[in-house]
């Protein structure tokens, strides 16, 4: 997901270049820095500036959290949890439930291609989705942390709660974007190719 996240990305910077695109992914970017200044909230961590136009997209600067350990996870991770929680925000908001995994995508997909709404509400989603993967500051700030919950989350071995929540919150927006992903990877590929023969 995060890996499919990051090729498009990188090939829609490609497409539309400068502050078009940074325009298009504009509702992506606020969740993203809203997240981390949410987390940062919480995990006692002082906000010096919020920043959700610059010319690299947005950012939080803030210090250290006083919740240890968990804290750099927390602020650093929030995009990807926001941005599920925005996802089924959306879904509720448009009255589009999310399908339940990737294989029912497509039959989902076929059923409402048709309503405007739709593809507002697909356009928000892809934005959102795009700015989930957090940036190379963010997975240095929480490497330590995350190794260390990685090694506590392998002695505990989840448990029944962890897949209760997972498969209640996170695997019908993660399905979704997968989706999503795929079908305008799909279409940007042409597109990117296009662009680099205009350039020789």
């Amino acid at each position: 997901f995060l890996g499919l996240s990051f090729v498009l990305d990188e090939i829609w910077q490609k497409i539309f270049t400068g502050r078009k695109y940074r325009i298009f992914v504009a509702p992506g970017v606020i969740v993203h820095e809203l997240s981390h200044a949410l987390a940062c909230l919480v995990a006692g961590a002082k906000i010096r500036e919020i920043n959700l136009f610059s010319s690299s997209g947005g950012y939080v600067a803030h210090e250290r959290p006083k919740l240890p350990i968990f804290g750099e996870i927390l602020v650093s991770l929030a995009p990807i949890f926001g941005g599920l929680a925005a996802v089924l925000a959306l879904s509720s908001l448009f009255q589009f439930p999310l399908p339940a995994a990737s294989a029912g995508f497509l039959k989902w997909f076929v059923l409402n291609w048709l309503n405007w709404k739709f593809w507002l509400f697909a356009y928000l989603n892809i934005s959102i989705i795009i700015c989930l993967v957090p940036s190379f500051q963010d997975l240095k700030n929480a490497s330590l942390a995350l190794l260390l919950a990685f090694i506590l989350a392998w002695f505990l071995k989840g448990g029944p709660a962890l897949e209760i929540f997972f498969r209640s919150y996170l695997l019908a927006p993660l399905s979704t974007g997968v989706g999503f992903e795929v079908f305008f990877l799909t279409i940007s590929i042409p597109f990117y190719f296009l662009r680099l023969l205009l350039r020789r």
